[in-house]
């Protein structure tokens, strides 16, 4: 498919071959084969580039999410987290136009995204022992999304809360 597709102009078709290029370095990271993860991801970013310019699609900012966990699992966490605030930035300033019910899905889906960053960054604050600053990230997280109504953004959410607890408690 990506290689029937990869030449696509179209941004509906761009956005499922970033799709299916994520889901794969996601696959590879889940394997352990983080370093192959982290040539995809790149591959994704430098593939779209013009989409990660105006963050028309969502999947490029998870490669770049999926980019940072792997180079977390790989102990590289001041890249990782660098990786997260630069998704935060990008996401944060996007404004969202098109239909009522359009914006609402694809803020959730942008938000969702943030989410996952900053709880990434939270955790790679952690590894690097920067407690008191991955609690803030956590508190981050609950404050901007904690009365969220989303599956994906509760998930996000109970992590942080989760995290947050663990981190307070030892």
């Amino acid at each position: 498919m990506v290689s029937r597709l990869g030449t696509e102009t179209d941004s509906y078709f761009l956005c499922v071959v970033a799709n299916a290029l994520v889901r794969k370095g996601d696959t590879l990271g889940d394997l352990g084969r983080n370093k192959e993860a982290i040539a995809l991801y790149d591959d994704v970013v430098s593939r779209f580039k013009t989409e990660i310019e105006a963050m028309e699609c969502e999947w490029v900012a998870k490669a770049l999410v999926g980019k940072g966990v792997a180079l977390g699992k790989l102990g590289r966490e001041e890249e990782a987290i660098a990786i997260y605030d630069d998704v935060v930035q990008r996401l944060g300033a996007v404004d969202v136009v098109g239909t009522a019910e359009s914006v609402k899905l694809l803020e959730a889906e942008l938000h969702e995204t943030i989410a996952d960053a900053l709880v990434s960054k939270g955790a790679a604050l952690e590894q690097l022992g920067r407690r008191e600053e991955a609690v803030a990230v956590y508190d981050d997280v609950i404050g901007r999304f904690g009365t969220a109504e989303e599956k994906g953004l509760r998930k996000a959410v109970e992590n942080a809360r989760h995290k947050r607890g663990v981190m307070l408690r030892q």
